[in-house]
């Protein structure tokens, strides 16, 4: 089935986890998201995420649902985001995220000027959130290996 392959597939570079937010945008419906939980191939650690069982569990994949739990614009953060860049003294406890909130008038008005004087935008400097998330961590991955 298409789904399955697109849904088995995206699970394959997020530690074993999609939102159902992310489901919904391969064409799944909520019918079709309850008859995978039903089954024996997916659980759900959070009511947004779910995760194809037997699975290994990491802290990575930890790290991931608690992401893609929280919703788009949010990034590890914190202790969490301390440990998994390996700094000296930070190891992993809780999992610490944080979530964008959404931009102000004034933070509009930074990131265009920012943009205007030839600067990055300020979400590509400081944001790791959202869908662009497991491509930074993909790599985050590899410059640790």
């Amino acid at each position: 089935m298409p789904l399955d392959d697109d849904l088995r597939r995206l699970a394959g570079v997020q530690y074993s986890v999609v939102s159902r937010e992310q489901a919904r945008g391969l064409g799944a419906t909520t019918t079709a998201l309850r008859n995978r939980l039903a089954g024996p191939d997916w659980d759900a650690p959070t009511g947004r995420v779910m995760r194809l069982t037997g699975s290994s569990h990491s802290i990575r994949q930890a790290l991931m649902t608690a992401v893609l739990d929280a919703g788009p614009g949010t990034v590890v953060s914190h202790g969490s985001a301390a440990a998994l860049w390996r700094l000296p003294g930070f190891a992993f406890g809780d999992v610490e995220v944080s979530r964008q909130a959404p931009a102000s008038g004034l933070e509009a008005r930074f990131a265009r000027l920012l943009a205007e004087a030839g600067g990055a935008p300020l979400e590509a400097q400081v944001d790791v959130g959202g869908h662009e998330w497991v491509g930074r961590v993909d790599f985050l991955d590899r410059s640790l290996g």
